[in-house]
């Protein structure tokens, strides 16, 4: 319960005092001020961004791919080595 002879300040959403006198200096709404002009802009600069994240991913995700791939190649080669190894010697010692 609020006493009547309580002052309560002016609270803007982000939970800020804001003094009466205050309370018309504000900033603008972009959107607002300009027709849209800065909102439009903002918004084809996300959509670039977002655009330009998701191709740095999937570029991401094809090394990743490409990685896995050639440490594949790369054991069974050596297991290859490994397999060849032992023959080689018994190769020698039958000599």
């Amino acid at each position: 319960m609020n006493m009547p002879n309580e002052e309560q300040p002016n609270v803007t959403n982000n939970g800020q005092e804001v003094k009466p006198e205050q309370a018309g200096n504000a900033e603008p709404n972009p959107e607002k001020q300009d027709g849209g002009k800065d909102y439009d802009k903002l918004t084809s600069e996300l959509e670039k961004l977002k655009n330009r994240i998701g191709k740095e991913q999937h570029e991401k995700h094809v090394a990743n791919d490409r990685i896995k791939e050639l440490q594949a190649e790369l054991d069974k080669y050596k297991q290859e080595q490994v397999d060849k190894d032992p023959e080689k010697k018994q190769d020698e010692t039958a000599k």
